[in-house]
């Protein structure tokens, strides 16, 4: 900040500080917010379901799975700000469900799932209907967080268009096109994925 000769702090601005006057619109993140904590927390509980020997349990795929889906979901829910980048970090932690939709398409009906209603719990449930419907339930939880990411992402896109901001957030308006970009590739990679799981498990649906 410059100073006038008395002493007194003059009212110009450094211009390297503020360049521009660009919108930045940035609202501000409720405090001691732990939606993005909470979602990168199930990251170890997923990688130690996807590890655990002699063969990774169908039942404990099916609840982290569907954790990982919840956190994200909040994510997008909590009110806090979202640009590109908190996009990019949803759909990354989301991604890491990969290996347990893939397992859970290629696991037998064979299995054991224990299902909660209330507090009792029943286990060894080996009905093959129970678990296609588990599987296209899990598939229509992933597919509505999409959904919610992928309409966020649009509406960025157009916002970024319609009111030519060269900056979001921090960001400048080359780098959140590449991320909005990535969001929608990772997106339109898992609903392949999520129709193929569909169309796979409705085919053995005997009432289908």
């Amino acid at each position: 900040m410059d100073q006038s000769g008395d002493g007194r702090e003059s009212s110009t601005s450094d211009p390297l500080a503020d360049p521009i006057a660009l919108p930045r619109q940035v609202p501000p993140t409720p405090k001691n917010c732990q939606c993005k904590v909470n979602m990168m927390m199930n990251i170890p509980k997923l990688d130690c379901a996807i590890q655990e020997t002699p063969k990774p349990q169908l039942d404990k795929m099916f609840k982290v799975t569907g954790d990982v889906i919840h956190s994200c979901q909040d994510s997008t829910r909590c009110g806090c700000y979202l640009g590109p980048v908190d996009l990019v970090c949803i759909m990354t932690v989301f991604e890491q469900t990969a290996a347990c939709f893939d397992y859970i398409a290629k696991s037998s009906f064979d299995g054991t799932i224990k299902v909660g209603i209330g507090n009792y719990c029943v286990s060894k449930i080996d009905d093959a209907s129970l678990k296609r419907m588990l599987v296209l339930d899990l598939v229509k939880q992933a597919d509505e967080l999409l959904d919610s990411v992928s309409e966020i992402a649009q509406n960025m896109s157009v916002a970024q268009n319609e009111h030519g901001f060269k900056r979001m957030g921090r960001s400048p308006a080359c780098l959140n096109q590449l991320n909005l970009d990535y969001v929608r590739e990772a997106i339109a990679n898992f609903k392949k994925l999520f129709r193929l799981i569909t169309d796979f498990f409705g085919e053995k649906d005997p009432k289908s």
